[in-house]
């Protein structure tokens, strides 16, 4: 991936865009599975859909792999590429619903958990029939 793509995604994003030669790239590209050596070309910190969109813009348009990163604890090492984009979304925590349509969205910087969004979406009902109907 050449430098003039890198400087077209950083202006795309708000979160922060860390390089192999930036503090904190070998940490940041750093999996579970301590068996897993991927180098990404990009590591990109999701502050919100709207970087996680444009990830996947980018990575698409100029036909490289994208991974994303949620937790950290994929024993397979899915959430790092080699030579792509890797988009980090380990800080983005909590649930925003909109009851008219029916949709729930991540809230920017924090990452959320099933209970979260359990807990979150049981009182407008998005899950509560199908929970009820698998349980009865």
């Amino acid at each position: 991936m050449n430098q003039a793509a890198i400087e077209e995604l950083k202006k795309q994003v708000r979160g922060e865009v860390l390089l192999p030669s930036d503090s904190g790239y070998g940490e940041a590209r750093s999996v579970y599975n301590a068996m897993i050596d991927r180098r990404p070309a990009v590591i990109v910190y999701s502050s919100g859909t709207e970087d996680a969109a444009a990830c996947v813009r980018f990575a698409r348009e100029h036909d490289v792999p994208l991974s994303i990163r949620g937790g950290g604890h994929s024993v397979s090492g899915n959430a790092a590429c080699d030579g792509g984009v890797m988009l980090d979304m380990s800080s983005l925590k909590g649930i925003q619903i909109d009851t008219a349509s029916r949709t729930d969205h991540a809230l920017e910087r924090m990452r959320p958990h099933l209970d979260d969004h359990l807990v979150a979406v049981w009182p407008v009902s998005l899950m509560k029939g199908a929970l009820e109907e698998n349980h009865a």
